[in-house]
């Protein structure tokens, strides 16, 4: 199941929900109408470090020798 954001066409309630495929109908909590638009939604990436913290110690390691 994955979560997606949606906006009711009728009375423009944005929501999520848990939808189990793109098959499945989703009607808006607010007003029960069954027409929505899925919204897009930020991307999360998962991981330790972000790219500043990578950027800024890449500079830390021991010389290698070459140029």
């Amino acid at each position: 199941m994955r979560l997606y954001e949606f906006r009711c066409s009728k009375c423009s309630h944005e929501f999520e929900d848990l939808v189990r495929s793109d098959q499945e109908i989703v009607a808006c909590p607010q007003c029960g109408h069954p027409s929505v638009e899925r919204l897009l939604s930020a991307v999360r990436r998962q991981g330790g470090r972000n790219e500043a913290t990578a950027a800024s110690s890449a500079g830390c390691a021991a010389p290698s020798g070459f140029s």
